[in-house]
């Protein structure tokens, strides 16, 4: 069996695919062949642990039919999140600075992802192994809009 190392621009890609499906892409190289396989949702009984937001800034109550931030751990130990945050004031001296995960919830490296903000959007997010979880604004001339930052299809294993 032979393992693929899957390139940042390719991850991104997969990561917008699939984040609006809450799902998560895996290349594996098995029998000289490309298989796609495709994790789905944590099991729906699994119980979702809040995420402490950072309430200086952000907000759990996004609105637009979200959910307030959340994560669950799935059988296999990948981190699944939810929900969403809104950015409420851009000041002080952490104002991307979304809000941090509990130990057990921590990734064991940074976590560099996209997400979908409002009106078609995205940033980038950085997940550390400390907890904290930073939302990473685009470069001019994109646009940046963190009124609404979705964790919906963000998975990780620890």
């Amino acid at each position: 069996m032979t393992t693929i190392m899957i390139s940042r621009f390719t991850h991104r890609i997969f990561r917008l695919i699939f984040a609006r499906a809450r799902r998560l892409a895996v290349a594996v190289a098995a029998a000289g062949g490309l298989v796609l396989a495709i994790a789905g949702p944590a099991a729906a009984s699994a119980p979702v642990n809040p995420i402490a937001v950072n309430t200086a800034n952000w907000s759990a109550s996004a609105g637009y039919g979200s959910t307030a931030p959340g994560w669950v751990e799935d059988n296999a130990g990948v981190i699944h999140l939810q929900g969403a945050v809104a950015q409420w004031y851009n000041g002080g001296s952490t104002p991307n600075l979304v809000g941090t995960l509990t130990i057990v919830a921590r990734p064991h490296r940074t976590v560099y992802t996209i997400v979908h903000t409002l009106a078609g959007t995205y940033a980038d997010l950085a997940i550390q192994p400390n907890g904290q979880i930073w939302a990473l604004t685009p470069r001019p001339p994109a646009v940046t809009d963190l009124h609404f930052l979705s964790l919906e299809g963000i998975t990780y294993q620890q």
